[in-house]
Formats: C-alpha cells, sequence, structure tokens
C-alpha cells in the first residue's frame, strides 16, 4: 500500500467572476508486491474557495472521491526483466466518482474500461534523479489512449521515475524519487586497484563493522 499526500491553492477566472481557494487530495494506492501490479486505489480530493463578481462573493466547496480497481491487477513488470523484453497485457478498469458539496447535487458515475497495452524493455541505463544515481531499465508501455516512460531500479525495487504522455504524445505527468533511504547505516570503503584508489559504499539495515578490503573482494561483519 502507498499512501498519497497532496496541497495547493487555486486561481481561476470567467467571464466577471474569479475564483480563489485550495486543495487538498489524499488516498491510498494497492500495488502487487511481486511485479507492482496495480490493483486499486482510493483518493479524495477536496476544494474550498470563493467565487467573487458581480458584487458579491460566495464561499464553496466541492468533495470528489475516487475508486477505481483492475481486474486483473495492471502488471507493468515482467520479470526477468532483459533489453529487448515485450509483452501486452488487458486490463479491465471499474472507476466510481462520487462528487458533492456545497451549491451542487451530489452526483455519482461508474464507468468500465477495458485496455491493452504492450509494454518493451527498450534501454538499461543509469538514471540520475533527486534520490541518486540509479541502475534502471526503462520500460516503454502504449495504448491507443495514452502512453508511459517507467524507469525502474532493482535496487529500489521500484520506479524512480515516470513519465506519463497523452495520446498525442504530448507530457502530462512526471514522477520521480526524491529521497531514499532504505539502507540507513552506510560504511565508506576506498579500494585499491591497478594504481588507483575507488570510492565505495557498503549500505545496511544494519550497522557494519570490521571492514576488510582487498582488489578482488569485501568482507564484513553485522
Amino acid at each position: 500500500m502507498l499512501t498519497d499526500l497532496g496541497s495547493g491553492t487555486i486561481l481561476g477566472q470567467a467571464t466577471g467572476v474569479v475564483i480563489t481557494g485550495s486543495w487538498t487530495a489524499s488516498g491510498d494506492d494497492y500495488w502487487r508486491a511481486s511485479d507492482q501490479g496495480e490493483i486499486k486505489s482510493h483518493v479524495s480530493f477536496l476544494v474550498s474557495g470563493q467565487a467573487s463578481g458581480y458584487g458579491n462573493t460566495a464561499p464553496f466547496s466541492v468533495t470528489l472521491i475516487m475508486d477505481s480497481q483492475n481486474l486483473p491487477p495492471e502488471n507493468g513488470l515482467q520479470f526477468p526483466l532483459y533489453v529487448g523484453e515485450h509483452w501486452s497485457e488487458t486490463t479491465t478498469n471499474i472507476s466510481n466518482q462520487t462528487t458533492y458539496g456545497s451549491n451542487i447535487e451530489p452526483t455519482s458515475e461508474t464507468n468500465t474500461t477495458t485496455t491493452t497495452r504492450s509494454l518493451d524493455v527498450v534501454s538499461s541505463q543509469v538514471l540520475a534523479v533527486d534520490a541518486g544515481s540509479f541502475d534502471t531499465y526503462l520500460i516503454r508501455a502504449s495504448s491507443p489512449h495514452a502512453s508511459s516512460d517507467n524507469y525502474y531500479s532493482p535496487e529500489v525495487e521500484t520506479y524512480v521515475k515516470s513519465v506519463t504522455y497523452n495520446s498525442t504524445g504530448y507530457p502530462v505527468s512526471t514522477l520521480t524519487l526524491s529521497n531514499y533511504n532504505a539502507w540507513p547505516f552506510k560504511s565508506s570503503v576506498n579500494i585499491s586497484a591497478n594504481g588507483q584508489t575507488y570510492g565505495s559504499t557498503i549500505g545496511a539495515d544494519v550497522d557494519t563493522y570490521n571492514v576488510v578490503t582487498d582488489t578482488r573482494s569485501w568482507s564484513f561483519q553485522v
């Protein structure tokens, strides 16, 4: 389960009307641990503010709740990964959207959509993001309505960057890993080989000690 939180401000204009306010969002995504398959999600989106125009000001609030489920889970990975790997999947998404708030009638709408995606591992590369540099596989997913470039890191065991495009190829969202601290205990080690010294790091979830290195191996205790 992945918990999502967000907030921001809104500013809009229409003929003779100015809308100002703020929004907050919270929710949960459920992924299958074995292959990052997205099972379901829940998002609550709250907008509150005021509309001013023609000498009047009126407060308002709107809550949008979105629940989505994939049957079967949307499988973005297929192990073992290697450059040139190709697969496809068909997933049925059932989504329900409920809207209610001040000055609007409550509404609820359910949609069912079946989509077939094609996925290809197109390259492997070291990718630098805010959280650091990681060996990654670029997995490109495409469907008739959208596409995405997803950079999967075996070290992090999930995506460190994802870019989503609409049907015309225009990027509509970008997500990057900003912080990664799965191995809080780190020991710096210098390794000498062929007349040069290389800096390296042992990362673990417990403290390491008695670190010994030569040109061919490390040994340490935990």
